[in-house]
């Protein structure tokens, strides 16, 4: 049985929690603008980098670069503090970014060389250098990436201290595509494979998404009249487990499947992570859907028909979803975007609630205006709200912020998203407990020590003390979690 959501363009019976006026961070970029989002985790702080469109921004025609703009408080401002200009010989593709802890920035961006006929890809530290400056370092990939088209280059990280650096994106070849994975430990200087899958099958689309010590990636290949989407993952921030094929149908009697994203939660060990699979596809009788599969237990099995968010869709629908990040959560953010008949763009948001993945609450929607991009989620820890924040941008090449906690309206819905501790201590310490009764699980699942006091002192069941890592402290009576960063 196929459990369909509807949703309504517009949500009835829901004050909208978006209905403050719209942040601009960047005009006069360009209606093709790329632009990727993310954030500090420690302070809240929002990054966007961009790639302006060819031509208008920085004026010399044909003249493209990169621009890096942050927010300190939650949105409300922006600040420019790089812009940097390339050769008039490349045009800019592709674009993400990740923010450390340190507030240093990973960008990275594909791009095309006119005399060459050729993508490449650039990868660039941006940090702030003595007196306020803002600096940057390009880190060379070895080998030099160039091939005829690279496609939907990725960047993540995970959130250890010793955070690892995680890179994906697509190599098109008149005979032969290939998907490439590779990571990094030592915070982008030198690069090992994790994935190369090449065939002569079309690689379309992908994306990948870490959450504590697992990578989870999603892609879609078409061989022959048949399409593929593929669900790979990995453990321990790189041991392989598994890949699953979610679907499997012939492009002559389905829509294509289109726009892959995959997102999960991060508060339970990694084996009972909840893990979504979002894509678009052509309905039969016309217009397109947003389609998603989950796995409760971390990617290891899912349900095997796809449920429904969105349908009746214009055109493809875009969506971006994140793990709710504002605090240690095991809640799903998505945001989507598609185009009503008019047509003209709608921009929606809404949350899953923890344990029912395809309870989706709060659905809302956060304007029109987006112009061939999804609304990318964002969130700001600290913000004077609750819920994830949206950066688009629309047809006249602007780009904007939006955010529900200026609305000044409460979340009103009948399910409040409960706060989730995370603790950062360091070894030897003892850690305070909620209630007498808690179970010790480290994240893998395993269960370290059963606790019937009110404390842990960082020991296992046989008085060891644990290794450094992260844990997870789940309270026998009301459930309560904690997500424990033990550092040595």
């Amino acid at each position: 049985m196929i459990l369909v959501i509807s949703l309504l363009l517009i949500a009835q019976g829901v004050d909208s929690r978006w209905d403050s006026p719209d942040i601009l961070i960047e005009d006069s970029l360009g209606s093709y603008v790329d632009f990727a989002v993310d954030y500090n985790y420690s302070n809240g702080n929002i990054y966007v980098a961009c790639i302006p469109d060819s031509g208008t921004y920085f004026g010399p025609e044909n003249c493209w670069g990169l621009l890096l703009f942050r927010s300190t408080d939650h949105g409300l401002s922006w600040d420019l503090l790089h812009s940097e200009i390339f050769a008039l010989g490349c045009l800019g593709k592709g674009i993400d970014l990740v923010v450390t802890r340190s507030d240093t920035v990973y960008v990275i961006f594909s791009y095309y060389v006119k005399g060459d006929n050729d993508d490449e890809i650039g990868l660039e530290k941006i940090y702030e250098g003595e007196g306020g400056t803002w600096e940057r370092d390009w880190i060379p990939l070895i080998p030099n990436i160039r091939v005829p088209e690279i496609r939907s280059p990725k960047l993540v990280r995970d959130d250890f201290d010793d955070f690892y650096l995680y890179m994906s994106y697509l190599t098109i070849n008149p005979d032969r595509d290939s998907l490439i994975i590779l990571r990094s430990t030592d915070r982008g200087k030198n690069w090992s494979r994790l994935l190369r899958a090449s065939s002569a099958a079309e690689w379309q689309d992908h994306d990948i998404t870490v959450s504590d010590s697992s990578i989870y990636h999603l892609s879609t290949f078409q061989s022959g009249d048949n399409q593929t989407l593929q669900v790979t993952y990995w453990r321990d921030r790189g041991i392989p487990v598994d890949v699953i094929n979610l679907q499997e149908i012939n492009t002559n009697e389905a829509g294509q499947i289109r726009y892959p994203r995959i997102g999960a939660t991060t508060t339970l060990p990694d084996s009972g992570q909840l893990v979504y699979a979002f894509f678009s596809q052509e309905n039969p009788g016309g217009g397109n859907d947003l389609l998603y599969q989950y796995s409760q237990n971390g990617g290891a099995d899912w349900d095997s028909i796809p449920d429904t968010l969105a349908d009746e869709s214009y055109s493809p629908v875009l969506c971006d979803l994140r793990g709710y990040q504002a605090a240690p959560n095991q809640w799903m953010d998505i945001t989507y975007c598609f185009t009503s008949s008019a047509p003209s763009f709608e921009n929606f948001w809404c949350w899953s609630s923890e344990g029912e993945p395809t309870n989706w609450q709060g659905t809302t929607s956060v304007g029109t205006g987006a112009n061939r991009s999804v609304p990318e989620l964002i969130y700001s820890p600290g913000a004077p709200g609750g819920g994830g924040a949206v950066v688009f941008n629309d047809s006249l090449g602007n780009l904007w912020f939006d955010a529900p906690w200026y609305s000044g309206i409460s979340e009103n819905t009948d399910i409040i998203k409960k706060k989730i501790s995370s603790k950062i201590v360091p070894a030897g310490s003892t850690v305070e407990v909620g209630s007498a009764g808690a179970i010790v699980y480290d994240v893998t699942g395993r269960v370290i020590k059963i606790l019937n006091t009110n404390s842990w002192d960082l020991k296992d069941g046989e008085g060891k003390e644990v290794e450094g890592g992260i844990y997870f402290i789940v309270e026998k009576e009301n459930g309560n979690r904690t997500k424990l960063s033990i550092l040595k």
